[in-house]
């Protein structure tokens, strides 16, 4: 499996465990999962069929050490990519809000100097 093919499936949560799950609890949680989607179990039913080999696969990435710090090292990079992306974003964001004021405040100033405008239009009439 790429790494790219691994990013998109969690494989802890596939089998409902946390990243810091010892071998013993990963298994059983792969017993349990297993039961409830086998082929043998689910006849015709091609969704149990794919989660079962996404349980099969999680129980063998995460009983390998060497395997599992790879896709704990993918997680953490798309970890970390996600959190680029969205500071990247909020920084648009924050960049948009801050144009905004800036155009407010220079819509602020004009309308102030057309009111004073008018003002002394008005009273260079009256004298």
């Amino acid at each position: 499996m790429f790494p790219e093919q691994l990013s998109k499936i969690n494989y802890y949560e596939v089998l409902g465990v946390g990243t810091d799950a010892a071998e013993p609890e990963i298994r059983r949680a792969y017993r349990k999962k297993a039961l409830l989607c086998h082929p043998d179990k689910n006849p015709g039913n091609p969704k149990a069929t794919e989660l079962f080999h996404h349980v099969t696969k999680a129980l063998e990435i995460l009983t390998d050490n060497d395997a599992r710090e790879a896709f704990d090292e993918t997680l953490r990079s798309d970890d970390e990519l996600r959190w680029k992306q969205l500071e990247k974003e909020g920084n648009k964001w924050r960049a948009r809000v801050a144009q905004r004021e800036r155009d407010e405040q220079i819509l602020r100033e004009m309308y102030d100097r057309l009111v004073h405008m008018v003002d002394d239009l008005l009273n260079d009439d009256d004298e």
